[in-house]
């Protein structure tokens, strides 16, 4: 038996709900809210830059080089952008951000058929994400109330 624990599932809108994905460690996720920051203040490269740092800690992070993505294109460099974008999108094709920041790629390239099945794909993943969580919601409603353990009046 291995004295290594199993890694803690991340929970997140897959269209698979029973997948697994790690968690990433605290300094990846510091180095992606970073990235994030440096796109929105208007300071592209500056993300480029996390989000390698990023990947190179974690280099299956779909986040990441979703992140990244959209930094190079926020740098006029869509481009460079799309490999990028294809990688987020292989080891999550369910990241409907991914293919709406994949079709603004595209756009930018003047490549506006290929942009619209991105976005046509990002559409039908949130519907389908949306339509779930409803289920879910209504489920949930209709259950038993769950046995809560702890202190309670005797």
């Amino acid at each position: 038996m291995s004295d290594r624990a199993p890694p803690h599932p991340f929970i997140s809108c897959r269209a698979n709900p029973d997948e697994v994905i790690p968690i990433p460690s605290d300094e990846v996720r510091r180095v992606l809210e970073d990235g994030r920051t440096y796109v929105a203040t208007g300071k592209p490269d500056e993300a480029v830059k996390c989000y390698n740092r990023a990947i190179e800690q974690e280099p299956n992070n779909a986040e990441a080089w979703n992140g990244k993505g959209t930094a190079l294109t926020a740098a006029d460099r869509p481009e460079e952008a799309l490999p990028c974008f294809d990688m987020a999108l292989q080891l999550n094709p369910d990241l409907a951000f991914a293919w709406r920041n994949k079709g603004k790629a595209l756009d930018k390239l003047g490549r506006d058929g290929e942009a619209r099945e991105c976005y046509d794909k990002s559409d039908g993943i949130a519907n389908r994400m949306a339509v779930r969580h409803e289920a879910e919601a209504q489920a949930e409603e209709k259950a038993p109330p769950k046995k809560r353990f702890g202190f309670w009046k005797r």
